[in-house]
């Protein structure tokens, strides 16, 4: 079977070439997440991405 998935995040564009971006998201439901970066946009630089993931039990 198909796995459903729910955007829990929206998909967006960011321009972070001198300001870093920052945020934070809470996933209530248990389940499985998944964390896409993409940098098929950018034909020239690569990207620097550093991530932090933290899983607390309810």
């Amino acid at each position: 079977h198909k796995a459903h998935v729910v955007p829990v995040w929206p998909r967006f564009r960011v321009s972070t070439e001198f300001v870093a971006e920052y945020g934070e998201i809470f996933c209530a439901e248990k389940g499985t997440y998944i964390v896409h970066f993409d940098n098929s946009h950018g034909k020239v630089w690569g990207k620097y991405i550093a991530y932090l993931l933290t899983i607390d039990a309810l």
